[in-house]
């Protein structure tokens, strides 16, 4: 029997990649004033597979979107805690058959977890959630006293 393969030639990059990725911390950064960043990192922390995430900036709100085909929004575990927003879950694999093989698998099945520095100016009392369509969208609202302002200096 002869097996048609699909080949990737880079596909080993695209794995270094990942690889690296849940080795290292990612940040984002925000400040409206000099278009300069404060720092929130992204952890990529255990699992057997790191979901992909977008963050958008708007005027008075993060929005986190995580990728998470095949995942029930129950099944997700979203806390607060010491700063810190953690996204955990799992993708488990359906059943098959009996007698039945795959000739080939790229689903990642198992535990993930994600953890996002949040900024000192986000109401986390605030923050919400929901999941459709493979999508968790996470909305995570500024808080209105972070606006900067001027102190006068008195002597």
């Amino acid at each position: 029997m002869t097996l048609l393969m699909r080949r990737e030639p880079w596909d080993f990059l695209s794995q270094l990649q990942r690889n690296m990725d849940g080795n290292f911390d990612h940040r984002f950064h925000h400040q409206k004033e000099h278009k300069k960043s404060q720092s929130q990192s992204s952890l990529k922390t255990g699992g057997n597979w790191i979901p992909n995430v977008d963050i958008k900036e708007e005027d008075d709100k993060f929005i986190l979107l995580a990728d998470l085909p095949g995942i029930n929004p129950k099944d997700i575990d979203l806390t607060i805690e010491h700063g810190y927003l953690t996204l955990k879950g799992s993708r488990k694999q359906k059943t098959t058959e009996e007698n039945k093989t795959y000739q080939k698998t790229e689903c990642v099945y198992g535990a993930f977890e994600r953890r996002f520095k949040l900024p000192d100016s986000v109401e986390t009392e605030s923050i919400t959630a929901k999941g459709e369509h493979g999508v968790l969208e996470i909305t995570i609202p500024k808080s209105k006293n972070a606006e900067p302002r001027k102190v006068q200096v008195t002597h």
